[in-house]
This record gives structure tokens, sequence and C-alpha cells, in this order.
């Protein structure tokens, strides 16, 4: 007969009556805490830094290299690639967060809330100094379908961190 409890097992023989075959095994653990914590930090950290940086290469690849605009809905062309050459990713290790994004592009000021970015994320409108009217911008994300696209991948990337310590 085997009886079974939390860090404790009882093994009694043939003759469950007679408590002098008793046998009892007691297992303790030391659970070394600053180290472990320390490991995963780390692993989280490698995580982080994995999905920021593919994210940010699925947007760069998604802005091809043609002429004219793009069709609204699908990302923005990259004519030089200014827009493509300026998306980074930031790790805080603080807050263990990662942002992705475009910085400002030279000469492009947050006039109304809106940077030249934003705008083809989301579209909307923004004073153009050289003709004197607002120029109207159809969303164009790339961003938000780059962090769509690699979403199914996000969790290999994890157990593929904590796998390597």
């Amino acid at each position: 007969m085997m009886v079974a409890g939390i860090g404790v097992g009882t093994f009694a023989g043939n003759n469950a009556g007679n408590h002098d075959n008793l046998v009892s095994v007691r297992v303790t653990q030391f659970f070394d805490r600053k180290p472990i914590i320390d490991r995963l930090h780390r692993a989280e950290l490698r995580y982080l830094r994995k999905a920021g940086a593919v994210v940010r290469l699925t947007a760069k690849r998604s802005m091809r290299r043609h002429k004219g605009a793009s069709s609204p809905g699908k990302p923005p062309h990259a004519h030089v690639g200014r827009l493509r050459d300026l998306i980074f990713f930031g790790l805080d290790s603080a807050t263990n967060s990662v942002v992705i994004g475009p910085s400002l592009l030279n000469g492009s000021s947050r006039k109304g809330g809106q940077t030249l970015p934003a705008l083809h994320e989301f579209g909307g409108k923004r004073f153009n100094s050289r003709t004197g009217r607002d120029a109207v911008y159809e969303p164009r994300p790339y961003m938000g379908p780059a962090l769509e696209a690699t979403e199914p991948k996000l969790p290999f990337y994890f157990q593929e961190a904590y796998a390597k310590g």
C-alpha cells in the first residue's frame, strides 16, 4: 500500500496493521530564489529582444520599393527607404518591455499630434506648408500587420529563450 502527501511518501509492507514495518521518507528541497529569478529575468529579456527584432524586420520587409503611392490598407512603399530605415526597437529592462516603431523623420514635426510615420499607420490630415492645404493620408498600416504576422511565432521564441536559460 502506498500513501502519498505533499513532500511526504509513506510505504507500508504486507503487514499494514503492524506499525513497526512503517518506513517514512521526507523530501526537502532548497530553493535558491535569487539565481533562479536572475536566470528567468535574463531569459525574459532575451525573448523581448528577439520578439522586437522579428517584428521590426517584418515591418521593414513589408515596405517594398515601388514608384507611386501604395494602395490604402497596404504598407507604404519605400521610395527611398527613409521610413523603412528608421524603424527601431528599444528594450527597457526596468519595466521588462519592448517598444517597436519608427523614429521621427528629419523635418517631421508633431503638428496636431500626428507625425508622418503615424499618419501612414493610422491615416489622417496634416497641413502641407508647401501647398498651403491639408494633405489627407489614407491608412497604410505597417506596424500592426507586422505584429499580427509574427504573433503566432512569439510563443516559440518565448520557449526558446527559456530553454537556453
